[in-house]
């Protein structure tokens, strides 16, 4: 397992203040494989939201010298538009402003074709995006998820849906389902002793864009702290990660570790650990 630098919870301790605290991960990349339920496909707003989360756990993490491995291959990589989208769109540019003063045409076009350039790119990622998704992400799976705002569904509420799932062919690859809630929670991070811990996502509402990003963190073994950071409170403002969660986070089964022996060890910690279990494979 890696050393802690600094075992801290200061929020002020971020990477881009005490560099010091943080190991360099060199890109390592944490494994997920990700699903979405047919309702979910078919719900544009909620797909367009599963494609944020995505794309901020990756941005965040890369922060930390870490990556997100997604499949679907593609996502959540930013995909060029053609070439013929951005002439077309510089044509119209062209012709929006023929009439300005050159001073003018010369500074606001050039400022409009950044804008437009990437906008174009951005709207093209994201029906790359969708498409993968639709195509290779999708479960036939109608309805949603009893999960209660407090507590946990059952095993057998789970069930239907993971059977669509198995067998897994890998299983250190995070399995991830953008799946609607009976009672919109957010997230929650299975850890029943019948499966390796996965997640499941509302999509619906965006709760945040971290989201998804603070389920995996629980299924690298990370607890909720007293203090803000990524895995206590969700918020705008609540973008970083402490140097020992990083750390545990590459030490993870989905990324670089050894494989935890229990992970469903939930009741040997005592409220506000760090960790949600200890024991490891060696």
């Amino acid at each position: 397992m890696t050393d802690s630098l600094n075992f801290t919870q200061d929020p002020s301790r971020d990477i881009t203040n005490f560099p010091e605290d943080y190991h360099d991960f060199k890109g390592a990349a944490v494994r997920i494989t990700v699903y979405w339920t047919v309702d979910c496909l078919a719900d544009g707003e909620s797909l367009n939201n599963s494609l944020i989360m995505l794309r901020h756990a990756d941005e965040l993490l890369k922060k930390y010298t870490l990556s997100l491995d997604v499949i679907p291959r593609g996502m959540p990589t930013p995909v060029p538009a053609p070439k013929s989208m951005h002439a077309a769109a510089q044509d119209r540019i062209d012709r929006a402003t023929k009439n300005l003063p050159m001073a003018i045409r010369s500074v606001g076009g050039a400022l409009a074709r950044h804008v437009a350039s990437a906008a174009i790119n951005q709207v093209h990622t994201n029906h790359v995006h969708m498409e993968l998704a639709k195509q290779r992400g999708r479960l036939e799976f109608g309805g949603s998820i009893n999960v209660p705002p407090e507590g946990s569904p059952t095993v057998e509420e789970l069930q239907r849906l993971r059977n669509l799932i198995d067998p897994v062919t890998e299983e250190n690859r995070l399995i991830v389902v953008f799946v609607p809630f009976t009672h919109s929670s957010g997230g929650f991070s299975s850890r029943f002793s019948k499966w390796l811990p996965w997640v499941l996502v509302d999509p619906r509402r965006l709760f945040a864009n971290t989201v998804l990003l603070h389920e995996i963190c629980h299924a690298c073994r990370l607890a909720h702290q007293k203090f803000p950071n990524i895995l206590a409170e969700w918020g705008a403002d609540n973008n970083h990660l402490w140097g020992w969660q990083a750390d545990a986070i590459y030490d993870s089964y989905w990324c670089t570790g050894p494989r935890p022996k229990n992970w469903w060890a939930l009741k040997i910690r005592p409220p506000f650990h760090p960790y949600l279990w200890d024991d490891y494979l060696q």
